[in-house]
């Protein structure tokens, strides 16, 4: 396998993506993370990922499984991962059906990259997804990347993943609007913002999933505790769309600004109530673009 070292080098991954000012918005480009040649996959997303699995790099020999949606670009993320590092990757599904893995975007690139791709319950909820997995690699010893990428027993990452890229952020802004799925991203911003002393008025976490705000808290102070640091107070507004009347988390929306086409199940919906609901014409505000949507290649 591939030296960790010529990994950072080889996909970039200590480089800070840019911080643009695009008409009257700062946007922190992190989808123009995207260093796969054979794959668009990109993103805060992917470089958690691809961190979480080099903090772990003695252990993912024997290959790496997931579980998520068949909408979420998990698969893709960890199925580009994967090939790249030449190991066998495979996606457990629920309530869902095999004939649909040709028709779905996420499925039908992530099995394109080489993933192997299993129904294992006729429910599509995470935890029993989770359950399904966790049985398994008691007798696979294959490295699991848990839901979100969930990095709760691996806090260094928050840092070099997500915390490092707030440093070119602007010194001091009115608002910093990010999207809220897993909370992981916004725990790893939040906890920059400290460690580079940002003066941010409004921090604003735009939830597309169920809400976060404990799990966001609770990371916080794992991370405190952790490390034996002081964030002190931490405040953040919290919109909580995914429990607003007709809101689906597969349901599409289009959001484009200044010719950047937003994530349809993510940042476009951010930026939606965004433009609705911030003076961003008057009030300095930045946009953190976590990562653009995955086609095929």
């Amino acid at each position: 396998m591939k030296s960790r070292d010529y990994i950072i080098q080889d996909l970039k991954l200590d480089v800070l993506s840019p911080v643009e000012k695009v008409g009257d918005l700062y946007l922190k480009r992190d989808d123009l993370f995207a260093p796969f040649t054979f794959s668009n996959a990109n993103g805060t997303k992917l470089r958690q990922c691809i961190y979480l699995l080099l903090k772990n790099y003695d252990k993912i020999d024997k290959g790496i499984i997931t579980c998520c949606s068949v909408h979420s670009p998990q698969s893709v993320l960890v199925s580009s991962i994967g090939k790249y590092l030449d190991l066998p990757v495979t996606i457990f599904y629920g309530g869902t059906r095999e004939d649909r893995f040709d028709v779905l975007p996420m499925p039908r690139i992530a099995r394109n990259l080489g993933a192997n791709l299993e129904i294992v319950t006729k429910m599509g909820r995470i935890s029993v997804l989770n359950k399904k997995a966790k049985d398994r690699i008691i007798n696979t010893q294959e490295f699991f990347v848990q839901h979100g990428i969930d990095l709760t027993n691996n806090l260094d990452v928050f840092f070099e993943s997500v915390s490092y890229q707030v440093q070119n952020l602007p010194d001091e802004l009115d608002n910093l609007v990010i999207t809220c799925g897993s909370g992981i991203t916004s725990t790893g911003v939040l906890y920059g913002l400290k460690l580079y002393n940002k003066k941010v008025k409004n921090i604003t976490l735009v939830g597309v999933a169920p809400n976060r705000v404990q799990k966001v808290k609770n990371n916080l102070k794992l991370i405190e505790n952790a490390f034996n640091i002081e964030l002190g107070e931490v405040n953040f507004n919290y919109i909580d769309l995914f429990n607003t009347k007709g809101f689906e988390y597969k349901k599409r929306e289009k959001g484009e600004y200044c010719g950047i086409q937003f994530h349809p199940n993510y940042e476009a919906k951010t930026y939606n109530w965004l433009k609705d609901n911030i003076d961003y014409k008057n009030e300095k505000t930045c946009l953190w673009i976590v990562g653009k949507e995955i086609l095929d290649k």
